[in-house]
């Protein structure tokens, strides 16, 4: 058809050649406004090059283009949209990373200076209601219209592609095989174009399919090896002529035969679609072997070095890529340094840079600098892409980020030998298995990490050990001479002295002695705490006489309840077999049973029983006490661990007793136990294997007793009172400004057994009550800085588990505690009368009250 009046787009003599083949030869074409042509030809007929040449994604050899009689130059494809040129492609080759509504409305002019990331939501708004008002002015129904393209299917991108193309109003529109994907909604295209015409656009159609162009076209223009054959108004041609031109036939008739090549094409591109979709299944089923592999690589190796040289050469091989290299960001010196990499043409390539600056002058550093994956399909056509000499035979490449949530740790990139190498679904399939590699290296790294802080934890804990190792034995040394020098003093041995010691000074030397004593018990227990966790406690395992052990720690406890509402139980046999172990330390453990039963136990009983049960003697120690809650019994063997929170400051201790006591047992070959009950009381055992013959063979026959050890006869408290002395020393805190009146009431506190420590009324006094938690805290309220101390004890969290004595003179205050108290003196504190010359009565008071 020649140009006439009417024709708002003219093609003249456009011409177009590929290497050495001619796809188009002087094509000429005129398009009338509200006109809809059809082109139609065989594969290679040029068809889908002339649409490109026309949508501006090609640029003509020769030849121009007229718009309303004027020329134009359509290349790049957004000049030909600022024409009103808009095309809708058979593969829907889309930024698949966007939302739909963010590509229905991308590159329109009113947004050019916009943008989309940066418009307000009352902008999303309107454009979302003229998108769903344009799928429902073509009769489509819309979808999600704010998930991402990548994830809708073909039949909904086809769609959008659609609405993307007609909500400018384009002046010429051009679909590319329009039915595809599209197979249930023949009609919505009919009414697409049929509002594009009616709207006074135009329309060119390039498809195979003869039933869809003479339904929907108004002239066919048949295309043949690049040159227009000829031009048909549609009414006045028939479908047998068409083919005819198409096959290129001069009959005037067709055969059958010929008749039956009418549905060659369809045929034939039914043939390729299902070869592409084997192709594409293959290619599929590579990718999910590929990601099942690295998946099996993330779960066996946690060394990153081993993990990356595994996951680069899978890559390689199962994607046919010949190049893949992982690059990680080195964050101090904001670089990417090279850590992985295989070549299948050169296996001994060696890459002529391991570090690359985060930036736009390398494909890969501009990946980690935006966080995006960066494509170059064609290199040539790539301003970003960094050639290097070893990789000469990239024609594409792809740089995938290593991302963790918002976290960048690296690049994948993935390079081969054939340009346009990556298609979308490759793309989304590699961004899948890149995100996977990146979870794999952050484990990998957490794994080191974690490995790196045992070791250090391992070794400051044997450093730890030894610490305590060397510093207990320099404490015991000094701390024995003390305990021995104050024994022989109270021992009023002239051998010793040449005179008694005056008897003022006998409570200080007991105060001194117990004080000793019960620092050594700590000191002891610390020492083998650290020699247990060190592995350098020694045992002297041995047939050992079990009734012997019993009897004298049964003997011992006796002086733990002397004087308390408590009795002491034996319930075992005296013919117990022997048992293997070492005899101290087990006589240690029962002591230690005994000792925290003694503490935790007001009245009631405690008892001791034993028995032999399945080859192991079982030993059990139990009592009517506080018993322990259900939350604590996973924790009471732990070390540092005290029992229940509103105990472990009423009662004293470090909380090791158990803690070794445990490990002891475990030593010899045995196990401990305990079962509780709250208000009940609580049950501790242990057993211990029974001596074979063997090895009572190995004792001489004769188990050990009390009598062979005697020498070598060491026991070890956690916190409690040492065999054969009074019971521990309390701790009272005195809050006294007079320093006389202090003096008398401390050398009563200590006469009676405590152990004080004093300071003036101040802050100060709560901060060593936390710091030190005594057994009662002792205030002189008789002036007005003492009731203030009183009211700041009050309100610390440690109130309600230490007793508060409050000293007054005032005669209105009735002792111990009045019912109606002076004016700011708070409640809730014991108050005691002080009167001069009455420390002792005092202090009978204090013993009462705590």
């Amino acid at each position: 058809m020649l140009a006439s009046e009417q024709s708002f787009f003219e093609v003249v003599n456009i011409s177009k050649r590929y290497g050495g083949i001619q796809a188009l030869s002087n094509i000429n074409l005129a398009i009338e406004a509200g006109e809809v042509i059809g082109v139609v030809g065989d594969t290679d007929s040029g068809k889908s090059t002339l649409l490109r040449l026309i949508a501006g994604a090609l640029a003509p050899d020769s030849g121009r283009f007229l718009i309303d009689g004027r020329r134009v130059r359509l290349s790049p494809a957004s000049q030909a949209r600022r024409y009103g040129i808009k095309v809708v492609y058979q593969d829907i080759n889309i930024a698949e990373h966007m939302s739909g509504l963010s590509y229905i409305f991308a590159g329109q002019p009113v947004y050019r200076y916009a943008p989309l990331r940066w418009i307000g939501w009352w902008n999303w708004r309107h454009m979302r209601q003229r998108a769903l008002a344009e799928f429902e002015r073509l009769g489509f129904q819309p979808p999600p219209l704010t998930c991402r393209l990548h994830d809708l299917t073909s039949t909904q991108r086809k769609r959008i592609a659609f609405v993307h193309a007609t909500i400018s109003r384009p002046r010429l529109l051009l679909l590319d095989e329009p039915m595809n994907a599209l197979e249930a909604d023949r009609g919505i295209v009919f009414n697409l174009v049929d509002d594009v015409r009616q709207r006074g656009g135009s329309v060119l159609v390039v498809t195979q399919n003869l039933d869809d162009t003479f339904a929907m076209v108004d002239r066919i223009v048949v295309l043949n090896a690049g040159h227009k054959i000829a031009e048909r108004q549609t009414a006045a041609t028939t479908e047998e002529e068409i083919v005819r031109l198409i096959l290129g036939s001069s009959d005037e008739k067709l055969t059958p035969a010929t008749w039956a090549l009418a549905n060659y094409f369809e045929v034939r591109r039914q043939a390729e679609e299902l070869d592409r979709l084997n192709k594409t299944l293959e290619r599929r089923a590579i990718q999910l072997q590929t990601q099942a592999d690295v998946a099996r690589s993330i779960t066996s190796i946690l060394d990153r070095d081993e993990l990356l040289s595994q996951i680069v050469k899978i890559i390689g091989q199962r994607y046919g890529y010949y190049h893949t290299a992982i690059f990680l960001l080195d964050p101090e010196n904001n670089h990417l340094v090279l850590r992985n990499y295989a070549n299948r043409h050169l296996p001994d390539f060696r890459p002529a840079e391991t570090r690359l600056p985060i930036d736009e002058t390398s494909l890969v550093g501009w990946c980690a600098a935006t966080g995006q994956l960066q494509l170059a399909n064609d290199i040539t056509q790539s301003a970003v892409y960094k050639p290097e000499a070893a990789l000469a035979a990239t024609q594409a490449q792809v740089a995938l980020p290593l991302r963790v949530g918002h976290r960048s740790l690296g690049v994948l990139d993935l390079q081969s030998d054939r340009a346009d190498a990556f298609d979308t679904e490759d793309l989304f399939t590699l961004q899948a298995l890149a995100d996977q590699l990146a979870i794999a290296i952050r484990n990998a790294d957490l794994y080191e990490a974690a490995h790196v802080a045992r070791q250090q934890a391992d070794a400051a804990n044997r450093s730890k050990s030894m610490f305590l190792s060397n510093m207990s034995h320099e404490l015991r040394t000094p701390l024995s001479a003390i305990i021995g020098h104050t024994q022989a003093m109270l021992s009023q041995d002239q051998h010793f002295y040449s005179s008694a010691i005056p008897a003022e000074y006998e409570h200080d030397l007991n105060v001194i002695r117990r004080s000793g004593e019960h620092l050594l018990a700590l000191i002891n227990d610390l020492l083998d705490l650290s020699r247990i966790e060190a592995g350098s406690l020694k045992l002297n395992l041995e047939a050992i006489d079990l009734n012997s052990i019993l009897d004298y720690t049964v003997r011992t406890a006796e002086t733990l309840i002397h004087n308390r509402p408590l009795d002491l139980c034996a319930d075992y046999p005296d013919d117990l077999p022997p048992a293997w172990g070492d005899y101290v330390r087990t006589q240690q453990i029962i002591l230690n049973l005994l000792s925290n039963a003694s503490k935790f136990t007001e009245r009631g009983e405690i008892k001791v029983c034993a028995a032999v049960q399945d080859g192991q003697i079982v030993i059990s120690v139990s009592d009517t006490g506080v018993g322990i809650s259900d939350t604590m019994l996973d924790k009471i063997f732990d070390r540092f661990t005290r029992g229940d929170e509103r105990h472990a400051k009423r009662y004293s201790g470090a909380g090791l007793g158990l803690s070794i006591s445990r490990q002891l047992v475990e030593l010899q070959g045995g196990e401990m136990r305990v079962s509780s009950e709250v208000g009940v009381g609580s049950v501790f055992s242990f057993s211990l294997p029974q001596a074979t013959r063997e090895q009572l063979a190995l004792s001489g026959g004769v188990p050990v007793d009390s009598s062979l050890l005697q020498a070598k006869h060491a026991v070890i408290f956690d916190a409690a009172e040492t065999p054969g002395t009074a019971s521990m020393p309390r701790l009272a805190l005195l809050a006294q400004n007079d320093e006389q009146r202090a003096a008398q009431l401390r050398q009563a506190l200590e006469t009676a057994g405590f152990v004080v420590e004093s300071t003036g009324l101040g802050q100060l006094v709560v901060e060593m009550a936390d710091i030190m938690m005594p057994d009662v805290i002792i205030v002189d309220a008789s002036e007005p800085r003492g009731v203030d101390v009183l009211h700041q004890l009050l309100a610390a969290d440690f109130a309600a588990t230490i007793p508060l004595v409050g000293l007054h003179t005032a005669d209105q205050v009735p002792e111990p505690v009045p019912h109606t108290l002076p004016e700011g003196v708070p409640s809730g504190v014991h108050y005691i009368k002080w009167l001069p010359g009455s420390a002792e009565a005092v202090v009978q008071a204090i013993q009462a009250v705590g």
